[in-house]
């Protein structure tokens, strides 16, 4: 409580992470506002079908193949293990999938699963760009994802699960397909079966005219932050 009554002005990373806040402290007498993450739009942009191509091309990607990418930290709250189970139906059901699993160091044994490993993060765009489908089974509440914001910059179709602040990330479902319950692998084979089938489909993600190509920019965060610092000064 004393230190909360030192504080002038808290910025959060999302609404639901102010609510929850403001749920948990009797006390908060501080003025609040929402200042979502940010990632490099230079970096971070979707590329045209001639360029996925040769990119595919420059890492050993067959161009054929639907590729689906999980990226993150090897541990179990990031739900790798649901993603790799539920792969082996979809693998079954469709031969041209392949899943890229990149931020970890251990081998899986799986067909149709590559493990890329951990990259720098001025490589790791790419992987974003040559994929069809990024997988976001987060099984805790994330209080952002930068990720997800790197994923839809890049032009993916996104799954992930409806945890934390998943949700207002992906704008409820406007931006990508959210899981209630993410702890079920079937519900993971059928969103995956569902991806390949909507993006063949639409011959593209589906999602992706409602997405902003300038959604959550880091120039436009450090405007943002800029002019708060200012008025907080004046």
């Amino acid at each position: 409580t004393k230190f909360i009554y030192g504080v002038d002005e808290m910025l959060f990373l999302s609404n639901l992470s102010y609510k929850a806040f403001v749920d948990f402290y009797d006390d908060t007498p501080y003025k609040a506002r929402v200042l979502y993450n940010a990632t490099n739009s230079a970096q971070f942009r979707r590329i045209d079908a001639q360029r996925k191509i040769e990119l595919r091309k420059d890492l050993n990607i067959k161009n054929s193949d639907f590729i689906f990418l999980w990226c993150s930290q090897d541990r179990p709250k990031k739900g790798l293990h649901l993603v790799l189970e539920a792969f082996k139906e979809v693998y079954i059901q469709n031969k041209s999938a392949k899943l890229l699993v990149v931020g970890i160091d251990r081998k899986i044994a799986q067909e149709g699963v590559e493990v890329i490993g951990r990259i720098p993060n001025n490589e790791l765009s790419k992987y974003y760009q040559i994929s069809d489908v990024y997988l976001f089974p987060s099984l805790w509440k994330e209080g952002f994802g930068i990720v997800l914001a790197e994923a839809l910059k890049c032009g993916n179709y996104v799954i992930a699960s409806a945890q934390g602040s998943i949700p207002e990330v992906l704008d409820f479902g406007n931006y990508g397909k959210l899981i209630d319950t993410p702890n079920f692998v079937d519900s993971w084979v059928i969103a995956m079966l569902e991806s390949i089938e909507k993006i063949e489909r639409n011959n593209g993600n589906p999602y992706l005219d409602k997405i902003p190509e300038d959604i959550y920019d880091l120039k436009d965060w450090a405007f943002q932050l800029k002019r708060i610092i200012e008025t907080a000064k004046n």
